[in-house]
């Protein structure tokens, strides 16, 4: 029920924002192959290069997770984003997120940044989430990285 709550204050807020011309919905793009193991739930983590007006989320907030694999999600943000050097990454988290140690989290994410030089003493954000259900079914859309057939 608290996922129906969610999805009812996201949709009056998109509302409001539709009148004034805004989209307000913050995002956060994933690779291609992340989206089964969201959906599935054995995803819940996501570490990112820190950057505040991207990266600070609350818990409650409803995100919309955009996944090179076809689909938007919108994501409930389960606990405050933790900023933190990559130092400071725990191997519990870097294992979390699906890497095998904490220097294989931080080469991961430095795969992702090809352009911008990335240091153990830069900082990441660690984002917390689940998948947006309403009674148990998650809400799922296709985006623009959808190259197949689109249902009904």
């Amino acid at each position: 029920m608290v996922a129906g709550h969610y999805l009812m204050t996201m949709m009056m807020s998109f509302a409001k924002t539709a009148r004034k011309g805004r989209w307000k919905m913050r995002r956060l793009k994933f690779a291609k192959g992340l989206l089964r193991p969201v959906i599935s739930g054995d995803k819940k983590i996501t570490l990112r290069r820190y950057k505040a007006e991207a990266h600070d989320f609350n818990v409650g907030d409803v995100i919309l997770g955009i996944f090179e694999d076809g689909l938007s999600i919108p994501l409930l943000v389960t606990k405050d984003t933790v900023a933190k050097r990559f130092s400071e990454l725990t191997e519990d988290e870097a294992i979390e997120d699906g890497f095998s140690d904490s220097q294989s989290a931080f080469e991961g994410v430095r795969k992702h940044y090809p352009h911008t030089a990335m240091f153990w003493f830069d900082y990441m954000a660690v984002i917390r989430f689940e998948v947006l259900k309403v009674e148990g079914i998650p809400v799922i859309s296709y985006n623009s990285y959808d190259e197949g057939e689109k249902v009904r």
